[in-house]
């Protein structure tokens, strides 16, 4: 029997998200079929330590958002709307300097490639996320509808599972440019 699922930290650093997708069964070369430390083969070249983990590459972080797609899409849902917090961290490598309440989003969609909205301001720290170079990343700027620009990453009438880490005022806002959409 498995054990059942946590919130919080009570499992580590792993994310309800996180988890549920460890338990699906995960996806080859992911981190997420083990619990034991993710390690590589290194040569003597290397300036790290034998021992020390391997840093997660872009390739790993595409198979976390193939995987969450998929497991989206087996549940009969059009996509994944992931806010800061753990399970953006473990499934693109980027966690904003600040949490506020402009709105930072990944869409993972079951039928496109995934996609980021962040304000301006953040636009180079999420570029620098290692998962970045798989994601499409869009900016909004201060005076604009933050919304109405996430609205164009996401299907009209899509069904949607949400990160526990997401703002209330940040759905409300979803739902009003896109009220056929549910959440």
């Amino acid at each position: 029997a498995s054990a059942p699922l946590t919130r919080g930290f009570a499992d580590g650093p792993a994310s309800f998200l996180a988890q549920w997708l460890r338990r699906s069964g995960g996806c080859p070369g992911d981190g997420l079929t083990s619990a034991a430390p993710r390690t590589r083969m290194r040569t003597m070249s290397d300036h790290r330590s034998l021992s020390e983990p391997a840093p997660f590459t872009a390739d790993d972080f595409a198979a976390r958002l193939r995987r969450a797609a998929q497991s989206a899409h087996d549940a009969g849902l059009d996509g994944i709307l992931v806010t800061p917090g753990p399970d953006l961290l473990y499934l693109t490598g980027y966690a904003p300097v600040a949490i506020t309440e402009r709105i930072t989003m990944l869409v993972i969609p079951v039928d496109a490639e995934p996609a980021m909205i962040v304000p301006r301001l953040e636009r180079p720290d999420a570029e620098a996320a290692a998962g970045a170079s798989i994601l499409r990343i869009t900016d909004w700027t201060d005076g604009s509808d933050p919304y109405t620009e996430s609205a164009t990453l996401m299907a009209g009438t899509g069904r949607y599972a949400v990160s526990d880490s997401a703002w209330a005022m940040h759905l409300l806002g979803l739902q009003d440019r896109l009220p056929k959409s549910s959440y």
